[in-house]
């Protein structure tokens, strides 16, 4: 497989570091947020930002629309959830699960549940009606980063700061199994779009690969990146995937056998300059957020033996 890496936008305008972004509404739509408290919505047409969807009292580490999107929950620093109603714009909850950083937000559609990765240790599950906590799950006394949902069962996936995977059973929102990753925090989890593996990326700059149908067994590890490892995200058609590191690279991989394809860099398509802290890959674009205030997109087309570019 040959990749050919294209930069196509650079969208400034953020004040500080940007910790998270998450697909827009429209295709042409995505938002990121961080340091500043802005939570913003970029027109990727125009190549600038469109709105400001939201202003946090507190840094915003994580985002998740809910509810046919119809509510945006925003996560802050200082342990707070906000839930925004985007028709009204207006915050109409204040969630604290945490007296930390609410490091991450998924929404569990099948379960009408939000949950919600804190500094503290402990998954909270809030149901998505009148926002009351139905579960506070503590899987360590240190930070939860990422949570992963399973594409086609109830399992669901958190990285832990103690260097474990723990993985949740949704429905009864219990503990069904946790395992020793890393040497040191797991900052990053995602599952493959086959539905058989579960991918983790750490502090320790090793990324690993978990064939789930044996009981989570370790079926492939590479040391990805010269530093921690902050996001893991599959291409659209499932055949590649990216990590980001705060080494301030995007690594790209075939997501089949899980073997490196290139580096993306500054000094070759004058990427990041600081940490490269989250990444998403919507139809046309993989898109990256970093220290260095900046949002980037980029056009990854791949070539396969006997193919024409894709």
């Amino acid at each position: 497989m040959q990749i050919e890496v294209e930069k196509i936008g650079n969208m400034t305008g953020h004040e500080g570091s940007v910790y998270t972004l998450l697909d827009g509404l429209e295709k042409h739509n995505f938002l990121s947020a961080g340091s500043d408290h802005i939570v913003a919505q970029w027109n990727i047409l125009s190549m600038q930002a469109e709105t400001v969807l939201a202003k946090s009292p507190g840094v915003v580490y994580s985002l998740c629309f809910l509810n046919d999107n119809k509510l945006l929950a925003v996560g802050s620093n200082a342990g707070h959830i906000h839930i925004i109603d985007l028709k009204q714009k207006k915050e109409i909850y204040c969630l604290q699960p945490s007296e930390q950083g609410v490091f991450d937000l998924k929404f569990d559609k099948q379960n009408n549940h939000l949950i919600a990765a804190s500094g503290d240790g402990v998954l909270s599950f809030w149901e998505t009606k009148n926002f009351k906590c139905t579960q506070l799950l503590t899987l360590t006394n240190l930070k939860l980063r990422q949570i992963a949902l399973h594409p086609n069962s109830s399992l669901a996936a958190v990285s832990c700061g103690n260097n474990e995977v723990v993985i949740i059973d949704l429905k009864s929102q219990a503990i069904v199994k946790r395992f020793e990753a890393h040497t040191m925090s797991v900052n990053s989890v995602q599952f493959h779009p086959d539905g058989k593996h579960l991918l983790s990326g750490s502090r320790d700059a090793w990324l690993k690969v978990w064939q789930i149908e044996k009981d989570f067994s370790l079926v492939h590890e590479v040391p990805a990146h010269n530093f921690a490892i902050y996001s893991i995200v599959f291409s659209p058609d499932g055949k590649l995937f990216a990590t980001a590191s705060r080494d301030k690279t995007i690594k790209l991989w075939n997501a089949e056998n899980f073997s490196f394809l290139q580096r993306v860099d500054k000094e070759k398509y004058d990427g990041h300059i600081n940490s490269v802290n989250k990444l998403i890959w919507n139809d046309n674009y993989l898109i990256s957020a970093g220290d260095d205030k900046n949002v980037m997109l980029w056009k990854i087309k791949y070539l396969l033996q006997n193919e024409s570019a894709m």
